[in-house]
């Protein structure tokens, strides 16, 4: 018997004023698409895509950058601070 491919959409509200915090998806367990997250008045603030070469290589982890944001809102110099696997750096 073959198992059916399925897919799970997370979404994150918050609790204090019901607003969408984040949607994350998933499909046979592994993350999958575009990740978006929301600040608490519901702006989108970022999005993620996990590549599909990781999905595909079953590489996951957490990639911490390092930015500097001017007074402007710009982002000036970011780096790779703490890397997961080359893919999932890429990506971030």
């Amino acid at each position: 018997m073959e198992a059916l491919d399925t897919t799970i959409h997370f979404l994150k509200f918050s609790l204090s004023n019901n607003t969408l915090m984040s949607e994350e998806v998933y499909k046979n367990g592994k993350p999958v698409g575009i990740w978006k997250n929301y600040n608490s008045y519901g702006k989108l603030t970022s999005e993620l895509r996990c590549p599909q070469i990781a999905i595909e290589n079953n590489i996951s982890g957490k990639v911490y950058i390092r930015f500097i944001v001017e007074k402007n809102g710009n982002v000036k110099v970011h780096s790779i601070a703490k890397s997961q696997h080359a893919f999932l750096d890429y990506e971030a």
